[in-house]
């Protein structure tokens, strides 16, 4: 247990308080490796093996990625109890020790849920991604963060993490043009070769999802925000908020897409040369997808 701290730590130290500036390798010379999309059954247990965790947490999508016994959150969620209760459900009672919370500054809508797991911690390392917003939940997340000990980092531009061998974590944050293009951020997990985007931008940023569309080594991309197109065309698997209004219905250019329901959780099993999504999670992109609706009253026959 105390490795396990301890490693949590030295992640969260790599960034924040103590961050110091890295050489950044571009991105585009990152090795590219086609690494085959094996969809599966989920495995059960939730103790083993690496995997990264997505869950719809009320409208927006957030994600825990576990590599060997540290633990990465990405997002928040609307209220404050959004995050905290993914989390729980994405982990075992004795493994919740967040090393590094990520929440993109721009997006209000992430910064509740952010603040709930801040306040019930454990959490190691906080980094937002670009400058903050005004809301007053920041300036509380903070203090918190000053209590329980968590260092807080503002990243502007690209910045790379290194978790493990041959497992690496960059964050963009894009700087916001007009009141229509308010910002964007991007977070890519590189996995032994396979890539993994997660883009929280407005359906009206066409200048993110160009450059995502132009990425076609995007293998699995993931909007934690707009249920829209998502630019797919470079990836094999989009996964995305259900949409909540008609206004928001958009055809996914993926191969395959998972459209998660509010309190509904994915799980993508990782191992070197593989990523294991559960078959019946996924289906063939070859429309709209559908508005989210109340959860009817069980059907009786």
């Amino acid at each position: 247990m105390n490795r396990s701290i301890e490693r949590a730590r030295a992640i969260a130290d790599r960034l924040v308080p103590r961050f110091t500036p890295r050489i950044m390798i571009p991105v585009g010379l990152v090795l590219t490796v086609i690494v085959g999309l094996v969809a599966g059954r989920a495995m059960a247990g939730l103790g083993s093996g690496d995997r990264l965790v997505i869950g719809n947490t009320a409208g927006t999508l957030s994600a825990v990625l576990q590599v060997h016994d540290t633990r990465i959150a990405i997002g928040g969620g609307n209220s404050y109890a959004d995050l905290t209760d993914f989390v729980d459900r994405s982990t075992l009672p004795w493994k919740r020790r967040i090393g590094l919370l990520v929440i993109p500054g721009w997006d209000g809508r992430h910064l509740a849920g952010a603040l709930g797991l801040v306040e019930r911690g454990p959490v190691d390392g906080i980094a937002v991604i670009g400058t903050r917003g005004s809301e007053q939940e920041w300036a509380i997340m903070e203090e918190s963060a000053r209590h329980t000990g968590a260092g807080v980092r503002y990243l502007a531009g690209e910045h790379r993490l290194t978790i493990d061998d041959g497992v690496t974590l960059t964050f963009d944050a894009a700087a916001p043009g007009d009141q229509t293009d308010p910002g964007a951020a991007t977070i890519t997990l590189n996995y032994h070769g396979a890539k993994i985007v997660f883009v929280d931008a407005t359906t009206s940023n066409q200048k993110i999802w160009n450059a995502v569309r132009d990425d076609v080594g995007s293998q699995i991309l993931v909007s934690l925000r707009s249920p829209a197109d998502l630019a797919g065309k470079g990836a094999r698997v989009a996964i995305r908020p259900v949409a909540r209004r008609s206004s928001d219905l958009a055809v996914s250019g993926a191969e395959y897409t998972g459209d998660l329901v509010t309190g509904s959780r994915l799980t993508i099993r990782l191992r070197p040369g593989e990523v294991r999504i559960p078959e019946n999670r996924l289906s063939k992109a070859a429309g709209p997808q559908p508005t989210e609706k109340p959860s009817p009253a069980p059907a009786t026959r």
